[in-house]
């Protein structure tokens, strides 16, 4: 159920629902599963792992258009309109057509469970 559940957790980074997805009875379950390191390093794995294969799907799909693209271009295949959409694409990928700002930024969150804190109370 441990796997189950940091599985389910690194899809949808939250505690109760992936306690439930996991088949744990209690969503107070996610709470304590959060704070078992075996658990944690479940989780970690699972995040770089999603984190792997996004970056495998983006470049397949580049490769994909970059050969769409020289198929439209050739001599007997060709297809302007084709071809402008393909690179049209690729050039979303790296948001080449966009006025809005990328900010990119590391930091580090540390969530407080003020319930637990009430009870102790």
């Amino acid at each position: 159920k441990r796997v189950a559940f940091a599985r389910a957790y690194s899809q949808s980074l939250n505690a109760a629902d992936a306690a439930r997805q996991a088949g744990y009875k209690t969503h107070s379950e996610g709470s304590r599963l959060m704070q078992n390191a075996d658990v944690l390093e479940l989780i970690n794995l699972y995040c770089r792992l999603r984190t792997e294969q996004a970056e495998y799907d983006e470049k397949y799909i580049i490769q994909r258009l970059m050969h769409v693209v020289e198929v439209c271009t050739s001599e007997s295949k060709w297809n302007p309109t084709g071809a402008n959409r393909a690179l049209e694409l690729l050039g979303k990928t790296k948001a080449l057509f966009t006025d809005k700002s990328k900010v990119e930024s590391d930091i580090s969150i540390q969530l407080i469970d003020s319930f637990d804190n009430e009870k102790e109370s």
